[in-house]
């Protein structure tokens, strides 16, 4: 991602252009303004002009890995904080991203140690893109799970620095399972200097599928929304350092209640 005056450039898989101008509701759903055949079904978006970049509806039978770069084989580590057994946790079919908690004996490496979200020896399933995404909104039809799982964004965050100047980590949806769920921004880096911004409290997210975003803009923070409405505000300025997209679940037992993905969608501002 490039930054130039007044506008951002991104690096992905581009769609048409799409204006937008209010809050306005179609035949394609409700979105931030009109609607035309660049903005996704049920697409919820802030009003603004935007492109649609990346837009995976999880309509075939095994995951896109032209988008998703990302996945763990089954003994890895999930961001060091439970063990990557995707062969059983992760799955795509019947239109949707299916990601479930499995119990940790069927890690193959019984020397991972987790740490981190898991308080004991957890696994599941976690799936990332390419870190090439930049300011926008991001959004995804989703369905809580009965276990740890999420929706979030992820930096290089370089320690130590504000958030203006370094990266950030984006919990858009962040459950411990129930029905559930926190917005979080993380900054600083991970050590002694880290600093985030928890929105707790938030519900619900298991009941049925949920529309979940946020606006990333520089100059003016971001910005978390379910179902279009606002959730939580963390001001700016932020910084620009482009990020991945990832969705995770962990758990301590095989889980009956996974985590289901509708779709994922990333606008770029034009």
């Amino acid at each position: 991602m490039a930054c130039t005056t007044g506008h951002w450039q991104s690096q992905a898989y581009e769609g048409p252009v799409q204006t937008t101008t209010g809050r306005t509701t179609g035949t394609t759903g409700t979105t931030g303004g009109t609607i035309g055949a660049a903005t996704g079904a049920g697409s919820i978006l802030p009003p603004g002009n935007w492109r649609l970049v990346l837009d995976d509806e999880f309509n075939g039978n095994s995951i896109d890995q032209r988008i998703w770069t990302g996945i763990a084989p089954d003994g890895g580590g999930i961001d060091s904080q439970g063990c990557a057994v995707n062969s059983l946790a992760l799955s795509v079919g019947g239109g949707f991203l299916t990601l479930r908690g499995v119990d940790p004996s069927h890690c193959p490496n019984p020397n991972y140690h987790p740490a981190g979200v898991c308080s004991s020896p957890c696994a599941g399933g976690e799936i990332v893109t390419s870190p090439i995404y930049g300011p926008g909104y991001y959004e995804a039809r989703l369905k809580g799970a009965g276990n740890y799982n999420a929706f979030w964004l992820e930096a290089y965050i370089t320690p130590c620095l504000p958030l203006d100047k370094g990266g950030f980590e984006s919990d858009i949806m962040e459950s411990w399972g129930g029905d559930g769920y926190q917005n979080n921004t993380h900054w600083g880096g991970y050590g002694d200097c880290h600093q985030s911004s928890p929105a707790g409290g938030l519900s619900p997210i298991a009941d049925t599928f949920h529309v979940i975003g946020v606006l990333w803009d520089p100059a003016g923070g971001l910005t978390y929304y379910r179902d279009g409405q606002q959730t939580s505000h963390l001001p700016g300025p932020v910084g620009s350092t482009p990020v991945d997209i990832r969705f995770t679940a962990l758990g301590y037992a095989n889980s009956d209640v996974p985590l289901l993905v509708d779709w994922v969608r990333y606008y770029a501002p034009q």
